[in-house]
């Protein structure tokens, strides 16, 4: 440890699973963590007494906020977003949000992938092999889900209004359909994935899905499906987001370790000090 740096460790601020997770996967890297989750005795204040950074969960709850003000000026804070109530609460840290981070989210977009098909399986009470499919945005999520799609031999639609996107859609295997046809493409389909993080389903495009479909919003809050309109017209519908930390909570935990150590002081990472 270099002359003038305190000793010290990170503080793991638990949500879920996947913040413990995290924990033990850095743990096993040489970091010192110490972790804190409601409920499991431990004073807050005393995790993050002598924390040289803190690691805490996709949304820091409102709870959590006003014990972030005992940190010294400039440590490092990560979490997976960086809101506004996040940035008055911690104004003299120094913030970074993960699930920004590119390498993070092409990683993350596989369990993603993975849990929203087993969900609409689940939900919907059947398989996915021969299904009509469609997946609405062809970004990292969307190709995940199309390639998994495919790979279990579904029949895939992707509505995308980029017509490389679509070119690129159509090498893979799956049907290339322009986003201003995306309706007549989804009226017969049995699973509707929306990745696109804008207004995709209003009511007038939600009133054209037969009964018989799922749609699944995996866009960022507040997604891009209209589910008060899928209610109305009883269309199934359900917003999922944080997917991978519910249904794969170590896969989940793992990659955002393997995404945050970088950003750790030296003085934490001990196998590279």
């Amino acid at each position: 440890m270099a002359a003038g740096q305190r000793s010290g460790h990170l503080a793991v601020l638990a949500a879920d699973g996947r913040e413990r997770a995290a924990a033990a996967e850095l743990e096993a890297r040489g970091v010192a963590t110490q972790l804190w989750a409601a409920g499991d005795g431990l004073v807050l204040d005393h995790i993050l007494r002598d924390a040289l950074a803190v690691l805490g969960p996709v949304r820091m709850p409102a709870a959590l906020l006003p014990a972030l003000e005992l940190l010294p000026p400039g440590t490092p804070v990560f979490v997976g977003v960086v809101d506004a109530a996040l940035r008055a609460a911690a104004r003299r840290c120094a913030l970074r949000g993960y699930v920004d981070d590119e390498s993070f989210a092409v990683s993350n977009a596989v369990p993603t992938a993975e849990a929203a098909v087993a969900e609409a399986s689940r939900l919907a009470g059947l398989a996915v092999h021969g299904a009509r499919a469609a997946v609405l945005g062809y970004g990292r999520c969307g190709q995940a889900l199309a390639e998994r799609l495919l790979a279990w031999h579904a029949q895939v639609a992707v509505a995308a209004r980029n017509p490389a996107d679509l070119a690129l859609a159509a090498a893979r295997g799956a049907r290339p359909v322009p986003w201003s046809q995306r309706i007549a493409a989804i009226a017969d389909c049995q699973f509707i994935f929306n990745t696109v993080p804008a207004p995709a389903l209003d009511a007038r495009d939600l009133a054209e899905v037969g009964p018989q479909a799922w749609v699944i919003d995996l866009a960022s809050a507040p997604g891009g499906v209209d589910l008060a309109a899928a209610g109305a017209l009883g269309v199934n519908a359900r917003l999922l987001p944080g997917l991978p930390g519910r249904l794969y909570p170590e896969t989940a935990g793992r990659l955002v370790a393997e995404t945050v150590y970088p950003w750790l002081p030296p003085a934490l990472r001990q196998s590279e000090v």
